[in-house]
């Protein structure tokens, strides 16, 4: 084990402060979603942070987001479009002693922080994997979706076909009452009829 670097939201407070002073001293990555321009900011200090041997390893949660110990969301294809070796780590926390999920739009990370240090314990099995490299054959989404099944296999966890980003919107009253509306049907479909008849 060495230290690594990793990449990360751009927070304010006294996170930010430690961003800004603790993290820089490695090599940290941040970034702010909010800001279009960022997107392209981050990948070109990718590159010359995987270009240069002089760099800490770089950790990555390819993710993008909190996620809840039970699923893996669509891994973002940043991180592997950068033409260098992945180690897929896969990490799954034991809910029996805490719950690590942190919902950053019902929680600040003060809250969280203090929530996981009155816990028991936290318990995670850890499971290092070989490195894996593009094949030819395959293209950066490809290989991320790749990389995502090993860690899923490995961890015993669920792969879904949506973005983390998901949990950050909320559906349309449209949408919702439509699915409402399906969800009805089905139960009325299930309900005996009135007077016996199946025909009915």
């Amino acid at each position: 084990m060495s230290p690594f670097s990793s990449i990360a939201q751009q927070n304010k407070g006294w996170l930010g402060l430690i961003q800004n002073t603790a993290m820089e001293a490695i090599h940290c990555i941040r970034f702010n979603r909010t800001e279009s321009k960022d997107r392209e900011m981050v990948q070109r200090r990718l590159r010359e942070h995987v270009a240069n041997p002089d760099r800490l390893p770089l950790l990555i949660f390819p993710e993008g987001t909190c996620v809840n110990n039970e699923y893996c969301v669509m891994f973002k294809k940043g991180a592997f479009d950068l033409g260098c070796k992945v180690c897929p780590i896969a990490i799954k926390y034991n809910k029996i002693f805490a719950e690590t999920f942190w919902h950053s739009r019902r929680m600040s990370f003060t809250t969280y922080l203090l929530k996981l240090m009155t816990s028991w314990a936290v318990v995670a099995d850890v499971w290092y994997m070989e490195p894996q490299e593009m094949q030819p054959d395959e293209d950066s989404i490809q290989f991320a979706e790749r990389v995502r099944s090993m860690i899923c296999k490995q961890a015993g966890i669920k792969p879904v076909p949506w973005d983390g980003m998901l949990k950050y919107y909320r559906p349309s009253p449209k949408m919702t009452e439509k699915r409402r509306a399906q969800i009805a049907s089905n139960l009325v479909k299930l309900l005996p009829p009135k007077d016996g008849n199946k025909n009915d």
